[in-house]
């Protein structure tokens, strides 16, 4: 099943379904975030997608049906909207969960640091191999000046607590590297 990132509802009239939400995860990434968020589709909640490579959609006939063996290919989506309709080309995702992971890591982050007027880091783990490692790289250098630091584990699909995250966490700042006219 190709996939779109993103949360589709039957639009009340019954013509098309409508975008509720987008995910956004990594813009880098090509598999790690909403095809609808690419550059020259720039979908927008609210619009409608009434067609799948030219097929219409309706209540009984919804995009995921017309976006089966579609995983990773261009797909050509017809959107109603605001500006009118328009065809986009975009390329489903074959998997978003990385790009849902993403967003449900960076929509706790903002939380945290909400709650905390900034003064706790938050960063998740989702496993203690190469991913967890990943993540940690990722966002532990930004999230380590804080007064306090939240390690989330939920979800964690399993190893034991590597030594080296440990030892990472718990190292006192000893120097700091200056560029010429700018601040430490």
């Amino acid at each position: 099943l190709g996939q779109l990132g993103a949360t589709l509802a039957l639009a009340a009239d019954g013509n098309g379904y409508e975008i509720t939400s987008i995910v956004n995860g990594d813009a880098w990434d090509r598999g790690g975030d909403s095809p609808l968020n690419a550059i020259g589709v720039a979908a927008k909640v609210g619009e409608r997608i009434v067609a799948v490579n030219g097929q219409p959609v309706s209540a009984m006939v919804p995009p995921q049906a017309l976006l089966v063996h579609q995983a990773g290919a261009k797909v050509e989506l017809t959107l109603d909207g605001a500006q009118g309709r328009r065809q986009v080309t975009v390329t489903t995702l074959a998997d978003e969960v990385p790009a849902r992971y993403r967003e449900w890591v960076e929509a706790n982050r903002a939380y945290v640091h909400a709650a905390s007027d900034g003064r706790v880091g938050y960063l998740h783990l989702p496993d203690m191999q190469s991913a967890g490692f990943a993540e940690f790289h990722r966002y532990f250098s930004t999230e380590c000046d804080r007064e306090a630091l939240i390690v989330d584990v939920r979800y964690n699909r399993g190893g034991h607590v590597s030594q080296l995250l440990l030892e990472k966490i718990a190292r006192k700042r000893s120097g700091y590297c200056l560029a010429r006219w700018m601040k430490p």
